[in-house]
């Protein structure tokens, strides 16, 4: 009697054993989840060299620098992207002065592990160009009122002065230290206030030179 009860105890043990572990294995399938990787967001910024020209000249060599942002596990730009960086601008030597974006190109990504962002820094700063004005002489009668406008003389131009692209100065706005009451002489002309026909006065510095005989009385 005491046999028979053992044996059957041990047969319910291992009974209950293998309940177990059959249960075990869909459970546990139905738990499982998915692991998904997501591309790291990447962004390569092309960092031009500021850049400076006068109005009217060639643009000057661009440079510049590649900057990413992002990078993880180790990686660097020479695994993340292939060919060679380089810079321009839209702006001539027709653009006036202000300031114009340079932006960079030649890269192209090469890794999958990351979405790309590429963006653009630096920019091309335009500054006036000389300018010497001089008024052109004139004549007036005595007793008459001084002239208040004439045409001026462009000192000649060089490669970063003068006039260029064209433009033109039509009249300037003059003054005299001689009155209606002057007698007959010649007396010094000062100018101001450019009027361009063609081009635009912002894009000048212009310093106006007095012509010492610009106005005659006679």
């Amino acid at each position: 009697g005491t046999e028979r009860t053992l044996a059957r105890r041990r047969k319910d043990d291992q009974f209950g054993k293998g309940a177990i572990e059959g249960v075990a294995g869909p459970e546990a399938a139905g738990n499982a989840t998915a692991l998904s990787v997501i591309a790291a967001p990447l962004t390569i910024t092309y960092t031009a060299n500021a850049a400076t020209k006068i109005y009217g000249t060639a643009n000057p060599a661009l440079s510049g620098s590649v900057v990413a942002t992002g990078l993880v596990n180790g990686d660097t730009l020479a695994n993340t992207v292939s060919g060679t960086a380089s810079f321009a601008t839209a702006a001539t030597n027709l653009s006036g002065v202000g300031t114009y974006a340079i932006t960079g190109s030649g890269l192209t990504a090469t890794n999958g592990n990351y979405t790309y962002t590429f963006k653009n820094a630096g920019l091309l700063t335009i500054t006036q160009r000389t300018l010497v004005l001089t008024p052109n002489q004139l004549t007036r009668a005595v007793g008459a009122a001084n002239p208040i406008t004439d045409t001026a003389t462009a000192t000649a131009a060089t490669s970063t002065t003068g006039l260029v692209n064209g433009d033109t100065v039509s009249s300037i706005s003059v003054t005299s230290p001689a009155t209606t009451a002057s007698p007959v002489g010649t007396y010094a002309l000062s100018g101001s206030n450019a009027v361009f026909s063609v081009g635009n006065a912002a894009n000048y510095a212009i310093t106006y030179q007095t012509n010492a005989s610009g106005l005659i009385v006679k």
